[in-house]
């Protein structure tokens, strides 16, 4: 869903409102995201400090955005393409209902482009 938000005002008008049907394979991924954070054992293991040995700088430009997020950005951008004729958008919020850490929206890394 997504929102035109007056802040003068302090209304949000819906613009956007789009049901989400996951598929199997994003199921199975979530109930076995699940299951990892549900077998760490509760004794914390000793890891040797700093970098491990041959570990390689990562590229930080590169995202892996998860199958809703996906789906966020098709439906982002379709909408942006129809209000650019009529507003101009200076800011846009992602309300955080998901993880960062999966989302790629950090700072160190390049924004989806919203084309």
């Amino acid at each position: 869903m997504f929102s035109l938000v007056d802040v003068a005002e302090r209304k949000a008008y819906p613009l956007v409102v789009k049901q989400t049907v996951r598929s199997e394979a994003e199921k199975a991924a979530i109930k076995e995201r699940k299951k990892k954070r549900t077998k760490k054992s509760k004794k914390p293991q000793t890891k040797p400090k700093g970098r491990r040995p041959g570990s390689l700088n990562k590229d930080k430009n590169e995202l892996n955005l998860s199958a809703e997020l996906l789906r966020i950005n098709d439906l982002l951008s379709d909408l942006l393409k129809l209000l650019r004729v009529f507003v101009s958008i200076k800011y846009l919020a992602l309300d955080g209902h998901a993880r960062t850490s999966s989302s790629g929206f950090d700072g160190n890394r390049k924004r989806p482009a919203f084309d």
